[in-house]
């Protein structure tokens, strides 16, 4: 761990056993270019430069914050200080990954945390109890960081602008507890058990309404309240990272209210796991039940046992999806019973899931969570525990569903087909397929949920007279963008190519159904009797929605020849 000096403001490399009494500094960032950072204080003597050029220095500001900062310890008789901004070299992807695993320990650790708030001035007749006080106010109690520096240390000390105190996390619970929503036992009691009492979706909630610089410090800022570790992969973006702090949340934890939150988010499902805390704000009153049934995550989805509910046989569950179902089967949508239930309630919580072919389950109506007061004795012999699996990351669904922007109609051209090539198109006569008999060209349009926007080409090599089938359209997921297109090549080896039979195998619950799920624009297959490859690459033209298709054949994939009649 590396300390500043808080006497001559120097760093120094302490090893773990050594780690002498030290405080902490809380505060919120000046922009980076006022900050004071691990290469300004690494030279020696640092300080004595910025005490020269005083105010007209850059970083004047920073400089006066880590001064104030070993001041204030320095009075009450600490010889170390811990200041994120400067101890941590951040030019070091290893050390910055490290302190931010470490980092909820570095606070629990101290003997007392300053939280410096930049934004509140010193007056005395200000009383931070008043609706209107800048206590209140202050951004510290919105940004995400600084929820573990809140509750970490056994003791915080709220310092204003002008480095007078203004209180304790202690003497000031009922304004904090008003402010964040976090309970008053929470923050008088320094232990690390004293939140194992409150639900995932508890302590989630408390993160909900805080923001962070970096979208994915959203998730990195709550390890330490969750007690877990994972890498820090900055780029991969906050919902990314906040679902990587789930799925590590559950590999230790059975509790289920980690899956009761709401979503307003403008999208037909979701995955079992939150997007963003604040996804929890309402999950404020939600208490974990003592019954629990082990989960695991694994590449088909969350394995869980849930109790499942049949929408249909309820009038009140069938009013209750009216708003997401339009489109599907009420026999295909079910409750699903957590073991959760709302404070000064006894009514369980449950979530509305889409079965989606075999064991496999989404949720929808993402703004709903469900209270089960209603008596379901009836239906009992329906809703057993089922042991299913249900996505825990947002993806790709195997159900066709209506395209966000309307109806799309995509053009795939061929340009080096003849039409000699082509033996046979397949469907035909659909609405919302047009093959155009003179030119080899293919048009598709996508409309509605039960007819699947892709189409079939069967073509004939020569001189070879090698039969071949070509499977191309639109990817089959929740998003329609350009990129959304796939392609497959089927070959006969030895049997017959019935164009409705592989056309029914590429539909939802066929054999071939998930290659549409997949951005594949490029396939290669080989046709060993005749030691031959065939690829097939699909490239995006400059007018929206056409593509081309290029059809190649040679006896490597490095020597290409372009399939033309003879």
């Amino acid at each position: 761990m590396r300390l500043m000096n808080t006497t001559t403001l120097e760093l120094k490399e302490i090893v773990e056993e050594e780690i002498p009494p030290y405080a902490i500094l809380s505060h919120t960032w000046y922009p980076p270019e006022q900050e004071i950072l691990f290469e300004h204080v690494r030279v020696e003597n640092w300080h004595e430069l910025y005490e020269k050029l005083g105010q007209i220095g850059q970083r004047w500001e920073g400089y006066l914050k880590v001064k104030n900062a070993c001041a204030l310890a320095r009075k009450y008789k600490f010889g170390y200080i811990w200041i994120d901004a400067c101890c941590i070299n951040k030019e070091s992807s290893a050390e910055l990954s490290e302190a931010i695993n470490s980092m909820y320990r570095y606070y629990h650790n101290s003997r007392v945390c300053y939280a410096y708030l930049v934004d509140v001035p010193s007056d005395l007749e200000e009383d931070p109890r008043s609706t209107s006080s800048r206590f209140r106010a202050s951004r510290w109690f919105t940004r995400g960081w600084t929820l573990q520096e809140l509750l970490a240390p056994s003791s915080v000390v709220f310092v204003s602008k002008d480095w007078e105190q203004i209180g304790t996390r202690a003497s000031l619970q009922d304004v904090i507890n008003g402010i964040t929503r976090i309970p008053i036992p929470v923050l008088l009691h320094h232990s690390a058990s004293r939140t194992d009492s409150y639900s995932l979706a508890q302590k989630m909630s408390w993160a909900a309404n805080r923001v962070t610089t970096r979208p994915e410090d959203l998730a990195y800022s709550l390890m330490g309240i969750f007690d877990v570790n994972m890498p820090s992969l900055y780029g991969e973006g906050g919902t990314r990272a906040f679902i990587r702090l789930q799925e590590e949340i559950i590999k230790y934890s059975t509790d289920e209210s980690i899956f009761a939150w709401c979503s307003s988010r403008k999208t037909s499902t979701q995955g079992l796991l939150a997007h963003s805390p604040s996804e929890f704000a309402g999950s404020a009153q939600v208490i974990a039940t003592s019954r629990q049934y082990r989960y695991s995550t694994t590449n088909y989805g969350l394995h869980i046992r849930l109790r499942l509910i049949p929408v249909s046989p309820y009038p009140h569950l069938q009013h209750a999806v009216v708003s997401f179902a339009e489109s599907d089967r009420l026999s295909d949508l079910f409750l699903a019973k957590l073991h959760c239930i709302s404070e000064g309630t006894s009514s369980h919580l449950g979530i509305f899931l889409r079965h989606e072919g075999h064991q496999r389950y989404v949720r929808v109506g993402l703004e709903q969570l469900v209270p089960m007061n209603y008596d379901y004795k009836n239906g009992e012999k329906d809703w057993d525990v089922h042991d299913v699996f249900v996505k825990s990351r947002s993806g790709s669904s195997t159900r066709r569903r209506v395209p966000r922007h309307g109806e799309i109609r995509r053009c795939f051209v061929f340009p080096n087909l003849h039409m000699q090539n082509i033996v046979e198109r397949y469907p035909l006569g659909e609405s919302s397929h047009t093959h155009d008999a003179n030119s080899p060209h293919v048009c598709i349009v996508s409309e509605g949920i039960d007819l699947p926007d892709f189409a079939l080409m069967k073509l004939k090599l020569p001189p070879w007279n090698e039969e071949l089938v070509l499977a191309f359209g639109c990817n089959d997921s929740d998003s329609y963008d350009d990129q959304n297109i796939w392609c497959d090549i089927v070959v006969a080896h030895g049997r017959r190519l019935n164009l409705e039979n592989i056309y029914q195998s590429f539909c939802q619950g066929g054999g071939q159904a998930h290659l549409r799920t997949r951005a594949l624009d490029r396939v290669t297959k080989a046709l060993p009797q005749h030691d031959l490859y065939v690829t097939m690459a699909i490239y995006s033209t400059a007018t929206k929605n056409e593509y081309i298709v290029e059809v190649d054949s040679g006896t490597r994939r490095t020597s290409p020849m372009l399939i033309r009649s003879s």
